[in-house]
């Protein structure tokens, strides 16, 4: 018995209507959480959900194949075999679920309770036809007739209309895109730009410590050389003058050694024809040394510039080398300056997430502080009105997983689009305007979370579409301006690329923008509604 009160007990109703195939799942208790998500190969809607389902599905009608059910320890999972590319809509409020397979489901501006009380009441309508005699089976099925070309007028005319949502959608993701990818270009374009200026600055700042740098080592290297050369010519002339003057002093002595002789062996004739001619031999040393001292000063000359040039040569693979060898160093300085900058970043990062979770807990500790005293005053509120208005109602029945109230079942008010031989169905609209305070998105490792915060009572459905999902969200009041702002979730490598939240007249849009595959799993904490987005592990 403890074990039956723990787990929920789901109550279905299935409806064929025309060409689509719907199911009402509603849950004694609130709080249903459930998961969607297709399949493919073969195609399968998959449905899991928190509770058990007793009966089976029954009036099977295309796209729907047919339904297998599985129930495990704390959930029930049913696959729905589907036609191939059929589409399907799910439906959430409260504790009710309404599934349905049509191509133009939902994609007017109906509310839950208008479309669950036109399928009771299409399937009341068809129960009700009886068989009359012969003469009125021709009026019967004109009517029938009338019937389905009001339908097909009514399907051609939601089709046209998801085709043109279709375009507009694809118009509004193709500015979106563009002007994204217009901005990107334009930040990276003034990135680049300041980066080429910075560089440009950097380089020109290192060239011109280069000259210096240069210029200087030149000087020091050019007063060095001079030196060395001062020296070498120094050295060259003493050792020049020391040979010059061994050599004089030796043509002396040679010279005092001939005259000598010649003194004691010719005449004072013979002298002056020797002088003569040692002058001219004289003359002709000179003539021979001055020859010789200018091409060892050729040679000098020849060889200095040889030694130049090497030098130039060497000094040249020198700076270059130093060059090679700055620009690695510099990348190196600039990598690890990069490295350290995104390790800084992520611990900034890491310390805003973790400020912000823990605002985060404080605002929804508030926030469910205030829920809490708010329906405490509401129930007071409403204790007091049915008081006034002395309304019998059945007494709620506690359990230990809390009380289960009945539900007043209200008719909804006749649709233009429905035939005209239903009656008008009274449409139950819901009394107070919610509030939807804020749209945030967070990823976790295994999923991407988007989570509304809400207040008051809100009517809202989401359903699959091309590209991704779209939550439907009505009896709003004002919506503050940062949720109308686009989350680009793409840095996150999330399951969900971008949100795109807009406002279409009186129904309040949020695009979803997914691969194909991917699942949904509803879930409420307090006045949070969390929708997380998965990649299914069933095969």
């Amino acid at each position: 018995m403890f074990l039956l009160l723990l787990f929920t007990f789901f109550q279905i109703e299935t409806f064929s209507v025309g060409e689509g195939y719907f199911v009402l799942i509603d849950s004694p208790k609130d709080g249903t959480t459930f998961s969607s998500y297709r399949l493919s190969n073969p195609e399968r809607i998959v449905l899991e959900i928190n509770g058990s389902l007793k009966e089976t599905f029954s009036n099977l009608s295309p796209p729907v194949i047919k339904v297998e059910k599985t129930e495990r320890s704390n959930f029930t999972r049913v696959i729905f075999h589907v036609e191939e590319r059929s589409f399907y809509t799910v439906l959430n409020r409260g504790n009710q679920i309404l599934i349905g397979f049509r191509e133009t489901i939902f994609l007017d501006h109906e509310d839950f309770d208008s479309i669950a009380g036109m399928l009771r009441e299409y399937v009341k309508a068809e129960k009700e036809v009886k068989p009359q005699p012969e003469m009125e089976v021709v009026e019967k099925k004109r009517d029938e007739s009338e019937l389905i070309s009001i339908m097909m007028k009514e399907r051609e005319v939601s089709r046209k209309r998801a085709e043109e949502e279709k375009r507009r959608l694809a118009e509004l993701e193709r500015q979106r895109i563009e002007e994204e990818k217009r901005k990107l270009a334009e930040l990276e374009r003034q990135r680049i730009e300041e980066e080429k200026r910075k560089l440009a600055e950097l380089e020109r700042q290192r060239i011109e410590e280069e000259k210096r740098r240069l210029a200087e080592l030149e000087r020091q290297r050019i007063e060095e050389e001079k030196q060395r050369l001062a020296e070498l010519e120094r050295q060259r002339i003493e050792e020049e003058k020391q040979r010059l003057e061994e050599l004089e002093r030796q043509r002396i002595e040679e010279e005092k050694r001939r005259l000598a002789e010649i003194r004691k062996i010719e005449s004072e004739k013979e002298r002056e024809r020797l002088l003569e001619l040692e002058r001219q031999r004289i003359e002709e040393e000179k003539r021979r040394l001055a020859e010789l001292e200018r091409q060892r000063i050729e040679e000098e000359k020849r060889r200095l510039a040889e030694l130049e040039r090497q030098r130039i040569e060497e000094e040249k693979r020198r700076l270059a080398e130093l060059e090679r060898q700055r620009i690695e160093e510099e990348k190196r300085k600039l990598a690890e300056l990069e490295r350290q900058r995104i390790e800084e970043e992520k611990q900034r990062l890491e310390e805003l997430e973790r400020q912000r979770i823990e605002e985060e807990k404080l605002r929804l500790a508030e926030l469910e502080r205030q829920r809490i005293e708010e329906e405490k005053r509401r129930l007071a509120q409403k204790q007091e009105k049915r008081k006034r208005e002395d309304i019998p109602h059945k007494k709620a029945v506690r359990t230990e997983d809390g009380e289960i109230r009945h539900l007043t079942v209200v008719k909804a008010e006749k649709k233009s689009e429905m035939s005209e031989k239903i009656s008008k169905l009274p449409v139950r609209k819901v009394g107070e305007r919610g509030a939807l305070k804020n749209l945030s998105f967070r990823k976790f490792a295994e999923f991407s979370r988007v989570s509304l915060e809400i207040t008051g009572d809100i009517d809202y459905q989401f359903r699959e579409i091309k590209g991704g999902f779209v939550i439907d969200v009505r009896n709003f009041g004002k919506i503050p301006q940062h949720v109308l702002h686009i989350i680009d979730t793409r840095a996150f490598n999330a399951e969900v690329e971008y949100i795109y939240p807009k406002r279409v007249d009186d129904i309040f849009k949020i695009y979803i923008k997914a691969e194909p595959g991917i699942a949904v799993r509803k879930s409420e904490d307090g006045n949070i509604v969390n929708l997380d987005f998965f990649v299914p592990t069933i095969k």
